[in-house]
């Protein structure tokens, strides 16, 4: 695997990314040693699908009573789920992927906009594409 960096604010992600794409690979995120995140594809010939996009949220509340109180480190809302899709859209275009699919689970309320602001069409089944331009 290569790995490809991304400076972000103060912090550098390291991205390992797989050499080739037949069947199936995992693209993950790293700040310093650190896994912060990946994203998993299947390629169905020309087709990439994403199957899942996740970055961690490492932190725990020291107290249910408290549960603004946590400790750890929480690596959403920084950039990061971006930065990795951005990763996943360079990785396709260079393997002659023509389309990335998939479907937004979760918070759709953030999701969908977060797809739409990084060039996916979105169907009322929240069926995500992207036609990618060579």
């Amino acid at each position: 695997m290569s790995p490809i960096r991304e400076h972000m604010n103060r912090n550098i992600l390291e991205f390992t990314v797989p050499e080739d794409f037949e069947i199936a690979c995992r693209i993950q995120a790293f700040q310093g040693k650190i896994c912060v995140g990946y994203a998993n594809l299947f390629r169905k010939e020309n087709i990439a699908i994403l199957a899942d996009i996740c970055v961690y949220d490492r932190s725990k509340s020291l107290c249910r009573f408290l549960p603004k109180l946590r400790i750890g480190t929480n690596y959403r809302n920084k950039g990061i789920g971006s930065a990795l899709l951005r990763q996943v859209i360079r990785f396709c275009k260079e393997n002659d992927i023509s389309t990335i699919k998939g479907e937004a689970k979760g918070d759709l309320d953030i999701l969908i906009p977060w797809y739409k602001k990084h060039g996916f069409d979105i169907a009322e089944n929240n069926k995500i594409t992207m036609e990618l331009h060579h």
